[in-house]
């Protein structure tokens, strides 16, 4: 269910609205209505609602207002929230988030970690996309990494999943760039008649798609043209599409999203000996780098610089390069400290709502076994026989089969507690519900105690034959145990009598008909005088 639909508030239903329409657009105008909704979701104490504030607030301070130390505030809140509140897929993408965030570290080992726990997670959740976007990133990180077939799998288990998943705020942004990254590994294994192909798709999504909500996506476009023209060595064209890109470049609030795919293209014109057009793709980037504040981003910068400057034969530069390089590498080393310390924040504070999630179900469990069996004597006690047998009665008459019920008590009980005490009345009781429960080993077999020296058998998937031969096993077994009892007017020991109903459930019946009928048969034995010689105190009775 959307999250908006969860509400009735049309203040909360509006506000959600406009938040996902700005991340749609990757616009800065969901700071207001998130703040409403924070204090609404505090107000109730909507921990689903807290979650999707706070996830939205990170997404807000990472890609828009720059902010990393509120951005990891968000994140670490949104994860508490969402295991709290059990939205998985909110979840997933969270975890998808930090992943993304670690790669820009250079962690790739903590990355990978957080992509597994998105995918393990986004299991539970049926028909969603995020398994998509999760395989699309590790598609990405393969990539990055020089492992191109693992990459390509990814890439398109992710493609495949995504398509299906037109709702989706991203969806054409999602498209497009997952096929620009499937031409970018075409590109680095040189399969340039791939790449023309997946251009093919790009231009018809771009051209089915244009004027979307989703911001402009003519980057991607824009950067395989240029790439398909430099590996046909069309240079000409190459340097015309070139401005195409630059544009695009300047245009492209979600930079980040494809630097990785822009530095891999400043190494090829550097090793091409193409430093003109290197030249201007660093002047397109290098303000947007300087104003970041990932050291990760601008070390690998620094790097190709370097590259850059050697290949152009200015030493000074390269000299200058190499200084800034030192100082990045000594930020980047406190960088990812941080960011461990913050992966084990993380993990610390997982493993504390874990454990929390794993003493209530325990707790939860406790108290559903206590509601369920009787306290005397440690059997399922009546609501539980109300649940068994309704289950029993359905699968019985869903599959036309015969159901037995019987119901049976202790014979003249009222004495033996008169002559022997309520102690020793309890004690009797238990040793009855301990034979029943062995009986109650068999599968096809439900015990439970009804209520004073009332008990309930079920019995499933047995014939009239079979059932009266384990009710006779059962009040031997009882005489067997020899419980005195001087004043009964039998035996001198403790005996049972019983009520069977049997019979196929009818579309007229109900399940508590079947208690009504062996309560009858009860009656009927219990009436004809237990004490008879060769009378088992059994009586069966049919629906």
């Amino acid at each position: 269910m959307e999250m908006k639909h969860r509400y009735t508030d049309e203040a909360v239903c509006r506000d959600i609205d406009l938040v996902l329409q700005a991340w749609k657009q990757q616009s800065r105008g969901a700071a207001a209505p998130l703040n409403r909704l924070k204090k609404y979701a505090k107000k109730t104490g909507d921990t689903s609602l807290y979650g999707f504030v706070c996830y939205h607030f990170a997404d807000l301070y990472y890609y828009r207002n720059h902010n990393y130390e509120k951005f990891k505030k968000y994140i670490a809140g949104a994860i508490e929230m969402l295991m709290q509140s059990d939205e998985k897929e909110l979840l997933a993408r969270a975890y998808n988030f930090v992943a993304i965030d670690a790669i820009n570290f250079g962690s790739y080992d903590v990355a990978y970690n957080y992509f597994m726990t998105g995918l393990k997670i986004s299991e539970e959740v049926p028909d969603s996309l995020i398994p998509g976007i999760l395989n699309a990133n590790l598609g990405q990180m393969f990539n990055e990494l020089g492992r191109y077939k693992l990459a390509r799998t990814h890439i398109r288990k992710g493609l495949k999943i995504i398509a299906q998943h037109p709702e989706d705020g991203k969806y054409y942004r999602n498209l497009i760039n997952m096929h620009f990254q499937d031409g970018m590994i075409s590109l680095a294994m040189n399969e340039i008649d791939e790449v023309v192909k997946t251009l093919g798709v790009i231009q018809d999504l771009m051209y089915r798609y244009d004027g979307t909500e989703e911001g402009d996506l003519s980057l991607p476009l824009a950067f395989i043209r240029v790439r398909i023209a430099l590996a046909k060595g069309w240079d000409k064209e190459a340097d015309e599409l070139l401005g195409d890109l630059l544009s695009a470049i300047d245009n492209e609030s979600a930079l980040y999203d494809c630097l990785d795919d822009l530095f891999t293209f400043l190494r090829y014109l550097i090793e091409k000996k193409n430093i003109k057009m290197a030249g201007r793709v660093i002047r397109a980037i290098a303000g947007k780098i300087e104003n970041s504040d990932i050291t990760h981003v601008s070390l690998m910068f620094s790097e190709i610089l370097v590259s850059y400057f050697e290949a152009a034969g200015n030493t000074r530069m390269v000299v200058r390069q190499l200084r800034r390089q030192h100082e990045l590498m000594k930020s980047q080393r406190m960088d990812q400290r941080k960011l461990h310390g913050f992966s084990i924040d993380l993990v610390r504070m997982i493993t504390q709502i874990q454990e929390k999630q794993e003493r209530i179900v325990k707790e939860n469990k406790i108290l559903q076994e206590q509601a369920f069996t009787d306290a005397l004597t440690g059997i399922p006690n009546r609501h539980a026989m109300n649940r068994e047998l309704a289950l029993a009665y359905e699968k019985a008459f869903r599959d036309q089969r015969a159901l037995g019920v019987a119901m049976l008590d202790i014979d003249f009980f009222k004495q033996y507690n008169d002559t022997y005490g309520h102690k020793k009345g309890d004690e009797c009781l238990k040793r009855i519900a301990q034979e029943l429960d062995r009986v109650a080993e068999d599968p096809d077999i439900f015990c439970a105690r009804y209520g004073g020296d009332e008990f309930i058998l079920v019995y499933e998937n047995m014939d009239e034959d079979m059932i009266l031969q384990r009710a006779q096993e059962l009040s031997h077994a009882i005489a067997s145990l020899k419980i005195r009892f001087e004043n009964s007017e039998g035996s001198g020991e403790v005996t049972i009598s019983q009520g069977i109903c049997f019979g196929v459930p009818k579309e007229e019946n109900k399940f508590w008909d079947y208690l009504e009928t062996a309560d009858r048969a009860l009656y009927s034995a219990k009436r004809r005088g237990r004490r008879k010689e060769g009378d088992d105190g059994i009586s069966f009775s049919y629906t």
